[in-house]
């Protein structure tokens, strides 16, 4: 018993040991390596890795939560008007027709937007830590994460 007991934990030792270098770290923290996502709308398919070599402001956001609303109205324009910046907004609306009217209304560039009120948009939800509110991530042109909820003024130096 004693010897199955510390093969045992000498497995997990080495499990744990081998976990811990494998030096790909996704995470959604200031200073994590952004994990890779791909999401589609009419326009295109999209994948955050192709946007290596920019940096992009991933949004998620929903019309009942004004702040992310807003949020994802500021980074569209701020993304507009900066050549090396791009926006990918993930929006959460309850159907597909509010998504689309609001986009109309609020006048922002329906490519960079997609609705992920969807299987592949849950996982993305639950991945990126959203179940405590909606935020935004700067991402750098190497893929690090490097801010949360950026200001306008973090992306006017960019």
């Amino acid at each position: 018993m004693k010897k199955t007991l510390i093969r045992f934990v000498g497995v997990v030792l080495l499990f744990i040991m081998a976990s811990a270098g494998s030096g790909n770290y996704y995470g959604t923290q200031v200073g994590d390596q952004a994990a890779n996502f791909e999401v589609a709308n009419a326009a295109h398919q999209l994948q955050l890795q192709a946007l290596r070599g920019k940096y992009v402001v991933v949004t998620f956001w929903s019309s009942a939560d004004a702040d992310s609303r807003m949020a994802n109205i500021r980074y569209d324009r701020a993304a507009a008007t900066n050549a090396r910046l791009e926006h990918v907004a993930l929006n959460y609306d309850e159907n597909q027709s509010l998504w689309s009217e609001i986009c109309k209304l609020d006048g922002v560039n329906i490519a960079s937007q997609f609705f992920a009120r969807n299987e592949n948009g849950a996982k993305l939800f639950k991945a990126w830590k959203q179940n405590e509110g909606f935020s935004s991530f700067l991402i750098s042109p190497t893929g690090e994460i490097m801010a949360m909820n950026p200001s306008a003024q973090m992306l006017n130096q960019l």
